[in-house]
Parts: C-alpha cells; sequence; structure tokens
C-alpha cells in the first residue's frame, strides 16, 4: 500500500501525483463505487478520452490489487482496439481509499504475437501438405513395385508419417500449448511395430512418458 501518514492530504495528494507523473504507464485513479477520479495524459491516449471526460466515469474494467490482467479498451470513434496491461495497488487520495490502476500499452506486442502465430502456422500447414504429398507419391509407387520391396516403402510412409506428427508437436509448443510426448512416442510405437515389425513378430514396444 502506498501511504504517506505523515504529510497532510493536500501534500499526500500533490506527492502522489508527482509520482504518477513521473511513471510512463497510463494512471488512473479508482475509488470505491469504480468511478474514475484521476487520468494522466497516457490514460487519454489509450482510451481515446480527455481526462475530464474520463473522470467521474465508470472504469468498466474489474480491478483486482495484485493481480495482473489484460484487457481489451475499444476507443471511441472507431478508433480500434487497444490492448493494454493492468496492474492495481491501494492508496489514498484525498483522504479516501482508492485504487491506483497501471495501464501499460501492449498493442503492439499483442500484434507481433499474433503475427509470430499466423505465421507458425501457416509454415505447419505447408510443411503438412508437402508431406502428404510425399506419402501419396510413396502409396503409387508401392502399387507398381514388387512385394519384397512393398515393406520398405511402408517404413518410408511410416517414418515421413513420425515427421509430419512431431512437426505438428512443435507447431503445438511454439503457441504455449501442451505438447503431448506421450500421446506422440505412443502413436509412433505402435506405427513401427504394425508396419515394420509385423503382428507376428511377438515384438512390443512400450512407451512411458509424461505431456510437456
Amino acid at each position: 500500500m502506498i501511504t504517506e501518514t505523515s504529510l497532510p492530504p493536500t501534500a499526500r495528494v500533490s506527492s502522489l501525483r508527482a509520482i504518477i507523473e513521473r511513471l510512463p504507464d497510463g494512471i488512473v485513479i479508482v475509488d470505491t463505487h469504480g468511478s474514475i477520479r484521476f487520468a494522466k495524459p497516457a490514460a487519454e491516449r489509450l482510451f481515446d478520452r480527455s481526462a475530464e471526460d474520463l473522470c467521474g466515469t465508470s472504469f468498466g474494467f474489474p480491478v483486482v490489487v495484485g493481480e495482473t490482467t489484460e484487457i481489451d479498451i475499444l476507443q471511441r470513434g472507431g478508433g480500434g482496439v487497444v490492448f493494454a496491461e493492468l496492474r492495481v495497488v491501494e492508496t489514498e487520495w484525498e483522504d479516501e481509499q482508492v485504487q491506483l490502476v497501471s495501464l501499460r500499452d501492449i498493442t503492439d506486442r499483442k500484434q507481433r504475437e499474433r503475427d509470430a502465430e499466423m505465421l507458425t502456422n501457416e509454415i505447419s500447414h505447408r510443411i503438412k501438405n508437402n508431406l502428404q504429398v510425399v506419402v501419396g507419391l510413396i502409396a503409387y509407387e508401392a502399387k507398381w513395385t514388387a512385394a519384397p520391396c512393398v515393406l520398405g516403402y511402408k517404413a518410408m510412409q511410416a517414418r515421413i508419417g513420425a515427421i509430419a506428427q512431431l512437426d505438428d508437436l512443435i507447431s503445438q509448443s511454439s503457441r504455449g500449448r501442451t505438447v503431448a510426448v506421450d500421446a506422440y512416442l505412443q502413436e509412433i510405437a505402435k506405427t513401427m511395430s504394425a508396419g515394420l515389425l509385423g503382428s507376428r513378430s511377438g515384438i512390443s514396444i512400450e512407451v512411458k512418458a509424461e505431456a510437456l
């Protein structure tokens, strides 16, 4: 909690204002009713509204002290959506308990994250398509190949299928998702057992792994 109890109320507000003005983020002061009491210029730019317009209006977002959340701010007049990282601390303002809300513009960062995800998805899609073409060509060649060589073609298909599955896992991990390595290895073991060893080989492959 930010307090300066040794100072009179007007001095505490002036001191807090001085601190706020030095901060690069958009800052708003929200009272216990959820109304904005103060907004600095950086906050004006985020909301595309003047401090005079903002003061007295509802902040409109849940504020939880000690937590960091991301919010979408819809600007007036078709100005678009701005993404902001929100942090909250408690303080005093004109002898009242209020919340000091810090708003950091993360619009550029969110755009870079979306661009990176789109690029990853596009690359993954193209890799899968190319691998499917290769598998199709191998299947076509296997039809016209002597029986003793068919097993080799099936082995090639199994290996390419494993590469396709691995690419899928890498794509998921790049998006921050849980990678089911256990399921991947089990599927590879199953494919190897069926395609390479055969059902009569008497050899089984067991996999013990956890998702990452």
